[in-house]
């Protein structure tokens, strides 16, 4: 009996490590952020919440995927895109609910130039994680390329509902109204 119930302690505690260690879009820590995050008014404490959002997306709960995501942000910065785009697509493959995958993988597409690889991509982030403020932001970008003002215009308004202290969407949307004034947008 002793020793049945020291196994099931131990499977308990790998349980409880487990969950606490796949911080990720599904993190009980999330809610409790992004109402800060929306009611701060001090710009120093909203990027301080910010930074810890993206530190829990960022982690997978998997030591490989979270190397992967590592390498996949080297080669990003770097220029390596098509390495980088390799990456995350692994990471997508073998994790498939990890939001974070599909949103870097969203930004290399970008970057490249593949908008409706990037379009699809994000729908899967916000499919994932709908307070996805970065991938908000990055539709927004994609729809004022296309050159699609109303859906930009809902794009970066939603990005700044989540998170309000995004000041280069909020110039973006200043400037998407200023240019369309006047016109039903």
């Amino acid at each position: 009996m002793n020793r049945i119930l020291k196994l099931l302690t131990v499977i308990f505690a790998v349980f409880l490590i487990s969950s606490v260690a796949s911080a990720r879009q599904d993190d009980e820590r999330l809610d409790r952020l992004f109402d800060e995050l929306t009611e701060t008014k001090d710009a120093v404490k909203a990027q301080a919440i910010e930074r810890v959002i993206w530190n829990i997306w960022m982690r997978s709960g998997s030591d490989t995927i979270d190397l992967l995501m590592i390498q996949g942000l080297k080669d990003m910065a770097a220029g390596a895109y098509e390495k980088a785009n390799m990456s995350f697509t692994m990471i997508i493959d073998m994790d498939p609910a990890f939001a974070e995958a599909w949103n870097k993988r969203a930004t290399v597409r970008f970057l490249v130039g593949d908008l409706n690889g990037s379009l699809e991509d994000v729908a899967r982030v916000l499919e994932l994680e709908p307070r996805h403020f970065g991938a908000f932001a990055g539709l927004g970008q994609i729809f004022e390329i296309r050159n699609a003002p109303e859906q930009a215009l809902s794009a970066f308004e939603k990005a700044l509902r989540i998170n309000p202290h995004m000041p280069s969407v909020r110039r973006k949307l200043k400037i998407l109204k200023h240019e369309h004034k006047g016109q039903k947008i």
